[in-house]
């Protein structure tokens, strides 16, 4: 289960998802996924003219569509995919074994049949081999497309987001209940002296805003050891102000990405690990202590003659080959 930093991350990347999980249920999710966004759009954006991008996009997928441009949908988007079962087979050997089953047989007869009805091409009878595209993947497929063109326009707000949800991590439960409470209370009028005055925050040793937009306390400020930085050559070399929320980066999305990229998982053997090179370091030893961990069975699987002695497996063979058994 992705948490909401992870599944902002990764709205766009539909390519990841097994093509045999794209079902009804898939259809419907993105149906309201494209709704939310179109609704976020119209309020995050009401200058701007969604109809408008949703019209090249239409034109666009049609263009690629019509020449056979989006393999995923229309050639089944697997070399092991069954488009009249909707099935995918991991291996080519189960693969072939399926096409001459009856239940296959009777699904291609079927939409040969629909095909035939409908009427592909005038004059031309489809073959095996001109099974038609279920119009439910077609819509999931310009849908995929659509979402993907709305993600690229909001891109910033999406980045806003991420950034506004980490900070909201990073306060506690008395703060995050006064910011809430700060947000419910009706806005009072004031006159422009109180405003002008307000404006001028005095902030001489530039300390970070608190929940009320004021700078914290320096005791606080000291206590978090927010003036430390903490630079992570892993993160892009993101710099953390603070120990806490050092410690904290390791588990989120940032430094998370950043050992994929890597190859390395993100485990707790590399934790207060920043510098890439101390990273690949300790993931290569680890893996030689994995590989020495490894059953031997030259040397870890034993053997017993009539006599009840006890050897490993290459002893016993060498007392055998010599006749001492």
């Amino acid at each position: 289960k992705l948490n909401y930093l992870a599944y902002l991350s990764s709205l766009s990347k539909f390519d990841d998802i097994p093509r045999e999980a794209k079902q009804d249920d898939y259809l419907k999710y993105l149906e309201e996924l494209q709704s939310s966004i179109e609704s976020f759009f119209h309020r995050a954006k009401p200058l701007e003219i969604i109809e408008l991008a949703k019209q090249e996009v239409e034109k666009e997928f049609t263009r690629l569509w019509d020449e056979g441009g989006v393999e995923v949908w229309q050639d089944g988007g697997a070399d092991n995919y069954c488009t009249a079962c909707e099935k995918a087979f991991a291996k080519a050997t189960t693969y072939e074994a399926h096409l001459s089953g009856k239940k296959h047989k009777k699904n291609a007869a079927r939409k040969l049949k629909d095909a035939l009805l409908s009427g592909m091409e005038e004059g031309k009878l489809p073959s095996k081999n001109d099974i038609p595209v279920d119009p439910k993947h077609r819509r999931m497929a310009f849908l995929e497309m659509l979402i993907r063109r709305y993600v690229d326009i909001l891109n910033d707000a999406i980045e806003e987001t991420k950034g506004n949800v980490e900070r909201k991590q990073t306060l506690t439960d008395r703060e995050r209940n006064m910011e809430v409470e700060a947000a419910e209370e009706p806005y009072a009028e004031v006159d422009d002296n109180d405003s002008e005055e307000d404006e001028k925050i005095h902030n001489p040793l530039k300390l970070p805003l608190g929940w009320d937009g004021k700078p914290i306390p320096f005791w606080l400020y000291k206590l978090h050891g927010l003036g430390i930085e903490y630079p992570c050559e892993i993160c892009g070399n993101y710099v953390y102000m603070g120990r806490k929320a050092f410690d904290r980066h390791f588990q989120e999305w940032r430094h998370a990405h950043g050992m994929r990229c890597l190859g390395i998982p993100n485990s707790r053997h590399f934790h207060d690990i920043t510098k890439i090179e101390d990273a690949y370091s300790i993931w290569e030893r680890l893996r030689v202590v994995q590989k020495t961990q490894n059953f031997q069975p030259e040397q870890e699987e034993e053997f017993e003659d009539t006599e009840g002695n006890v050897f490993n497996k290459k002893t016993y063979e060498d007392l055998r080959r010599q006749g001492l058994l």
